[in-house]
């Protein structure tokens, strides 16, 4: 995974899951009894290291938010991977909250613009061919995400292939 070759780097939402799962690998052998002593205490060590990098995973939000948003993880990654309710509600929350901070729910929608008056003869005209396609096509109104429809619907089983970018 970390050595894809080529300019291809992996995504902080694949490195974090395998290091867990690296790290549970690690602490499995460490508390193995079919290996050598040496080997479990390589394997202890080795669990502390990753500790060490794993412990700080809260301190800053980019890695949680690049897992919570990652199509096929969302929320229930961390739910798998031991967090607390109390800890999966405050990274909800504050995914929530960059969300709407970044992209306003309520934001105003681009006005339609506004069309000059119609000389009187030409509304009676337009009024008579009112089937005909109008000229003036009407502006979408786009209606953005909801933030926490997504994150109530369960994780992707996968990506068909794609990565989280190209998804």
């Amino acid at each position: 995974m970390f050595s894809r070759g080529g300019k291809s780097r992996p995504l902080i939402s694949e490195v974090i899951p395998a290091l867990q799962t690296l790290r549970a690998a690690l602490e499995h052998a460490a508390n193995s009894d079919d290996i050598a002593d040496i080997c479990r205490i390589a394997a202890y060590g080795g669990g502390l290291v990753l500790d060490k990098y794993l412990n700080i995973v809260p301190e800053c939000e980019a890695y949680e938010f690049s897992i919570a948003l990652s199509p096929n993880l969302k929320l229930q990654w961390f739910e798998a991977n031991g967090r607390s309710s109390t800890q999966l509600r405050r990274i909800r929350e504050a995914v929530t909250a960059r969300y709407h901070e970044l992209f306003k729910k309520n934001a105003p929608s681009a006005p339609t613009p506004a069309s000059a008056p119609e000389p009187t003869n030409r509304g009676r005209v337009r009024r008579r061919f009112a089937a005909v396609v109008d000229p003036m096509p009407q502006i979408p109104v786009q209606i953005p995400d909801d933030i926490d429809s997504y994150f109530d619907t369960p994780p992707l089983p996968s990506l068909n292939g794609k990565t989280v970018l190209q998804y």
